[in-house]
């Protein structure tokens, strides 16, 4: 289904400010930058609604060795709602943003390839920041399914539950720079006691 857009609403959807649309249009250096006219001459932007959805990707994560047996679940579940969707799996804390599998999604999400993005719950995604990515979603028209979204917390368990989150991970780094010390100090003295 093709669709008439103004200015405003044709560069808000591309991004760039109305000057930029006219400066193109009149150097003709975009095809995009060709509108039609009014009867009132003003400028209206062809687009395509309709076009052939991309593919369906979903993403599963839980946060430790010890739950790997949820991951299969959350798999299944996302293949019962698209059963051809690419599946990205992980393993790790969702306050990391540095693991394979958010830096997987995301350039999968900028290729232009996803028409939709499934996930199982929100905090599945990353525990902080999931929004951003929600944005880039929406800013690139991919539509986000959370399929089990509980939005009847209230704001205080979601603060709680965002506390405890931090805590954690932040004592879990504790206790794993006080293993390495501790292994570094036990090395050292084996070397020593070798020579």
């Amino acid at each position: 289904m093709k669709r008439l857009l103004s200015i405003a609403c044709y560069c808000h959807r591309l991004g760039i400010h109305p000057q930029t649309l006219r400066k193109l249009e009149r150097e003709r250096r975009s095809p995009q930058a060709v509108p039609t006219r009014t009867a009132g001459n003003h400028r209206r932007y062809e687009i395509v609604e309709d076009e052939p959805p991309g593919q369906t990707l979903g993403y599963a994560r839980v946060s430790c060795a010890d739950q790997k047996e949820d991951l299969p679940r959350q798999a299944q579940t996302i293949r019962d709602y698209a059963k051809d969707a690419t599946i990205i799996t992980d393993t790790g804390s969702g306050l990391n943003c540095k693991k394979a599998g958010p830096t997987r999604l995301i350039k999968a999400l900028l290729s232009g390839t996803v028409g939709e993005l499934v996930l199982t719950y929100r905090d599945r995604l990353l525990r902080f920041g999931s929004e951003i990515v929600c944005l880039i979603c929406r800013e690139l028209g991919i539509k986000v399914t959370i399929l089990n979204d509980i939005a009847t917390k209230s704001d205080d368990a979601q603060f709680c539950e965002d506390v405890i989150s931090i805590i954690t991970v932040f004592s879990a780094k504790l206790y794993g720079a006080r293993s390495h010390r501790h292994r570094r100090a036990a090395q050292a003295k084996t070397q020593l006691c070798s020579t």
